[in-house]
């Protein structure tokens, strides 16, 4: 019995010693794939910013050149608006000639047309008003039916529970 716990015990101790072994060759891979990944990393981050700056170089002449585009054709477009602007001035003066003589018309037609617009608008006003009292009257009387009905129900339940 002693010499099985002895070995028992000795079996335990190798069994130890590989794990512990074992143990010792994983930690050293993970560390060595560790190692690798931080170079990869280091490498990746350094390709990102040699990348960063190209592109930042490229939208430097990009926005450079958009804006020599862009001043060509704001002074085209300011000499374009002050032509447009001098045309809309004299138009605009014609205009507003036209405009007076019309609109001295159109006011007189629009006071006509508003006199006779208000006295339609006061007469369906006057209508709708008489609609809704006819419609209220016929609404109070169907619930006062209704009342009185529900009344002599309830008149008659209580005479029903009296007699019962």
């Amino acid at each position: 019995l002693q010499q099985l716990r002895a070995e028992a015990q000795e079996l335990r101790q190798r069994q130890r010693e590989m794990a512990e072994l074992e143990l010792e060759v994983t930690i050293q891979k993970v560390r060595e794939v560790s190692q690798k990944l931080r170079e990869s990393l280091e490498n990746y981050r350094r390709t990102l910013e040699r990348r960063a700056l190209e592109m930042a170089q490229r939208h430097e002449e990009l926005r450079s050149d958009r804006q020599a585009e862009l001043q060509l054709a704001q002074e085209d477009f300011d000499r374009r608006l002050e032509e447009l602007k001098t045309s809309l001035r004299r138009e605009a003066e014609h205009a507003r000639q036209s405009t007076e003589h019309a609109m001295l018309h159109m006011r007189r037609l629009h006071e006509a047309e508003t006199s006779s617009q208000q006295l339609a608008l006061l007469q369906r006003r006057q209508e709708r008003m008489q609609r809704l009292e006819h419609d209220f009257a016929e609404e109070r009387r169907v619930r006062e039916a209704m009342r009185s009905g529900m009344e002599l129900e309830m008149m008659q339940q209580r005479k029903d529970l009296e007699d019962f």
